[in-house]
């Protein structure tokens, strides 16, 4: 079924079980370690909701971080849903966020999405539909800010190193550069030889980096739109671009099943091998090992 639903989600559910356990079991100490203030406080004062209802409020908590611990996770949601919401404090949230990630739903698009990017502050979320819309999305609350419409499908879309610009790789051969704060496009990029299928910021936020349908690689100053440099990267269909965090090194990958490692800013190839038995349409680069998954 075509996914036409962005759903934002905690991360920390993704964990491994046993960092969720140690979560869970720091989360028991806070959450007796408060429920002792409470009962010491209600002993100097007479609470409003009383001190019956805290007690039952921290018999909640207990239970809720219980079955978590047990990974019956719906349970525990189900629970924490019980408790007094006057009553509800950092320990209520943590559980919540435990047992209930998914924030909330961005709807909008009438056809899949095919592409998201955050931009590095977490400030602007931007989503690429086959609807042809760009979408651009308060990071925070989910607040649809801006909305272009390109009118062909979108395929991907990323954001540059200082939040400023976005890029969206359209299938009508075109690149769209859009201006995160205005919601505007720009600039819009094309190829004289072949559709652009391919793109990726440098982290200098000066530079872009496309690849086209013939294989070939360009290098573009964004401040005044000339070309670094040309060179032919793959044979066929560039899908895949990322870059090094010092902009030094780009990889590419392309429907000729190959991953090369590239120098920037001169585009010479120091590495080339074969990774997979079909076409490769996604990459990414770790940061710090250089590890390189596709």
């Amino acid at each position: 079924r075509r996914q036409r639903t962005i759903r934002l989600m905690y991360g920390g559910l993704a964990g491994a079980a046993a960092a969720l356990i140690a979560i869970l079991t720091l989360s028991c100490l806070l959450i007796t370690h408060s429920r002792n203030q409470a009962l010491d406080a209600e002993a100097r004062a007479v609470s409003l909701l009383g001190q019956k209802e805290r007690e039952n409020y921290y018999s909640l908590i207990g239970l809720a971080a219980n079955n978590l611990l047990l990974q019956h996770v719906r349970q525990a949601d189900a629970i924490l849903g019980q408790t007094p919401a006057a009553l509800r404090g950092p320990e209520w949230r943590l559980l919540r966020s435990l047992s209930n990630p998914l924030r909330s739903e961005l709807r909008g698009h009438t056809d899949s999405v095919a592409a998201l990017a955050y931009s590095p502050d977490g400030k602007y979320l931007i989503s690429g539909g086959r609807d042809g819309q760009v979408r651009i999305w308060d990071g925070g609350n989910g607040r649809l800010i801006h909305l272009l419409n390109f009118m062909v499908p979108i395929q991907r879309v990323k954001c540059s190193a200082d939040g400023k610009l976005a890029l969206a790789v359209r299938s009508d051969r075109f690149l769209s550069l859009i201006d995160l704060e205005r919601g505007e496009v720009t600039r819009t990029l094309s190829s004289p030889r072949a559709s652009i299928n391919a793109a990726e910021f440098l982290p200098d936020g000066r530079h872009l980096l496309f690849g086209t349908g013939d294989g070939q690689l360009t290098l573009i100053d964004l401040h005044d739109h000339s070309i670094r440099v040309e060179f032919k990267g793959h044979q066929g269909v560039i899908s895949a671009i990322c870059c090094s965090p010092d902009g030094k090194i780009a990889v590419t990958a392309g429907w000729d099943r190959m991953i090369k490692i590239w120098n920037l800013p001169d585009g010479t190839l120091r590495r080339e091998f074969v990774a997979h038995g079909k076409y490769i349409d996604a990459l990414a680069l770790a940061p710090r090992c250089g590890i390189i998954a596709s």
